[in-house]
């Protein structure tokens, strides 16, 4: 968080200075029961690019997860909601487990000022939908899990698709 002072001759209505967020991302997890998990995250400063001209924009508060998970078993758990969709690995780690500073463009696109356009990700964003996993499977040297899932396909906070086709992951 920041408080940026504006200078002494731009001191008028509208001037650029006041609080400014970075980044912030507020996280809860409820365990309801023994098996079932509610877990739900705010982006306090998600970017929310011009339509005119991608290089200026706001931050706006969005919704990130929203998600019910119930683990039957090892072999079977099932989420509801909002989440990343298991589609590529990069995307399923979380931001403290990266090698990197951000992940690479295959997960996270271009956005201006880095390069020309905005260039999307080649893989999804969050999701809503339905997922059905397993937890890590096997031995401590070789093991295995799996995840699929019937998702939106539309992306992140848009309740609904825009075809009649849902996405299987």
């Amino acid at each position: 968080v920041f408080y940026t002072f504006p200078v002494q001759d731009d001191q008028l209505l509208g001037s650029n200075g006041g609080f400014r967020f970075a980044a912030l991302r507020l996280g809860m997890q409820i365990t309801v029961a023994d098996n079932l998990t509610v877990v739900t995250s705010v982006e306090g400063g998600a970017r929310r690019p011009s339509a005119e001209d991608p290089t200026v924009g706001t931050r706006v508060v969005d919704l990130r997860d929203a998600y019910l998970d119930w683990n039957a078993s090892r072999w079977a758990q099932l989420r509801v909601g909002q989440f990343k969709a298991p589609f590529w690995a990069e995307t399923l780690l979380g931001d403290d487990m990266l090698p990197f500073i951000t992940r690479s463009p295959v997960s996270d696109g271009v956005l201006p000022p880095e390069g020309f356009g905005p260039q999307t990700t080649l893989t999804l964003d969050r999701q809503i939908g339905l997922q059905l996993s397993s937890a890590r499977l096997g031995g401590e040297t070789v093991g295995l899990r799996y995840a699929v899932a019937v998702v939106n396909g539309n992306g992140a906070n848009q309740l609904f698709n825009d075809n009649n086709i849902v996405a299987p992951v």
